[in-house]
């Protein structure tokens, strides 16, 4: 009995370390879990870098578009002036009177076998 009443607070305080030792074994598992939660954190900045990359990607192909869209246009103002020019021509030409035998002369050399 004399040794436990002298060793009283080692005994105590072995007791109250192994509590210890054991709660901090539990927080460490518990902020093991909480380093894992901020992974998630990490793949949403993932997620979030691929999704820029891709609308950088998609204003690039916009820009593309762009320039095309303006070649094109281009390209029908070109196409719609050659067009008025073509109708404008169209009206302008004059009208020459051929005789019957002219015509029929002008068929003959175009179907004439060999």
């Amino acid at each position: 009995m004399k040794l436990i009443k002298k060793y009283w607070k080692l005994f105590t305080g072995a007791i109250i370390a192994i509590f210890g030792v054991s709660v901090l074994y539990t927080h460490k598992n518990n902020i093991l879990d909480n380093a894992k939660a901020t992974e998630p954190k990490n793949i949403v900045d993932d997620k979030i870098k691929e999704n820029e990359a891709v609308v950088e990607k998609a204003e690039v192909k916009i820009e593309q578009i762009e320039e095309q869209k303006q070649v094109i246009k281009k390209r029908n103002n070109r196409k719609k002036r050659k067009v008025k020019d073509l109708e404008t021509a169209k009206t302008d030409v004059p009208n020459i009177d051929r005789t019957l035998a002219e015509a029929k002369q002008n068929i003959i050399n175009k179907t004439k076998r060999d």
